[in-house]
């Protein structure tokens, strides 16, 4: 089974079995339509760094259906699970992993893409010359940065308006728009 990691419990909260997650996703959308989530130890195994989904067999996880989920502050939510109902039980999950299947993932408005969308795309430039795969996101404050790689090289493009031209999922492909003489700098590069 193909699963997105939403989070890792990292400790438990009150008597009754409440799990505090740091959070992994960037909106609350997705908790507000949370019915389960799949559980798995951390060292079960890493996320495909070209999608950032993992595949599960069955006995690598556990199904858990969710009583209540809520935002914390700081980039954590909270987690009431069913057959999970006091601190006994709680305890065992801290360092899990929480997990879902991408399609409990609302819907995204036009032009949005989850990182588990993009991640693994190939980044070509306007000329369609390949410059490397998406290798990993990170957001700054006033938009994220893509890190693309080929080989040892590493290219870091801001994902504004200005440098991404065409994102196309079903292709798995990013269009970029280069500065002046950065296409011909990485090509020598090599």
């Amino acid at each position: 089974m193909r699963l997105l990691e939403i989070g890792r419990v990292t400790k438990t909260r009150g008597l009754k079995g409440t799990l505090k997650v740091a959070s992994f996703l960037a909106g609350n959308d997705a908790l507000l339509v949370l019915k389960d989530v799949f559980i798995t130890p951390a060292i079960a195994t890493n996320p495909d760094v070209t999608s950032g989904l993992v595949e599960l067999p069955p006995e690598d996880f556990r199904y858990y259906r969710v009583r209540k989920a809520h935002l914390h502050r700081g980039g954590f939510f909270f987690l009431d699970l069913e057959g999970i109902e006091d601190i006994g039980s709680a305890l065992p999950l801290i360092g899990t992993r929480v997990l879902v299947p991408p399609s409990y993932l609302p819907p995204l408005p036009t032009g949005e893409y989850y990182w588990f969308e993009l991640l693994g795309a190939t980044i070509v430039s306007e000329q369609k010359i390949p410059l490397g795969k998406l290798i990993a996101i990170f957001p700054t404050g006033g938009n994220d940065v893509y890190v693309c790689r080929a080989g040892d090289i590493e290219l870091l493009i801001p994902a504004v308006p200005e440098c991404i031209v065409g994102i196309d999922i079903e292709a798995k492909t990013i269009t970029v728009a280069l500065p002046a003489g950065y296409e011909e700098l990485w090509q020598t590069q090599n």
